[in-house]
């Protein structure tokens, strides 16, 4: 297996752990509309464990191919870190200040741990970083 490979494997199982953790946090630290979190976590979860999918069955040679899926599945994570950024501290989710605080470095850590990703699976494999 490719080292390649092998990192955005290991990245798409971390993120899928701060998936998890998120939509913990989110269920018990929000007072209302706890399933708008619950919901975005559980989706960007399933989204992640597909494009991990995608990866694992991408043929060893195929280095633009492994590019592609893994920028794709990439922005999907990244972009779905902003709820954590963005959603948490609204006032209509009454998010405790703890589960707040967990959120957003959730969020955090995933946006700066995307950007990396990306930057990397560009430098590796020469593929654009759009979709």
């Amino acid at each position: 297996m490719g080292s390649l490979k092998r990192f955005v494997m290991v990245v798409f199982s971390i993120t899928s752990l701060l998936f998890i953790i998120g939509a913990i946090v989110g269920y018990v630290g929000a007072t209302n509309y706890t399933i708008h979190l619950v919901a975005f976590s559980v989706a960007g979860l399933l989204l992640t464990l597909a494009s991990l999918a995608r990866v694992t069955i991408t043929p060893e040679g195929a280095t633009e191919r492994l590019g592609e899926v893994s920028v794709q599945g990439t922005w999907i994570w990244t972009s779905l870190s902003l709820v954590y950024i963005t959603m948490s501290p609204a006032s209509i989710y009454g998010t405790h200040p703890w589960a707040l605080a967990i959120l957003e470095v959730v969020g955090f850590v995933m946006l700066a741990f995307g950007a990396y990703t990306l930057f990397r699976i560009k430098r590796d494999t020469g593929v654009y970083l759009s979709i």
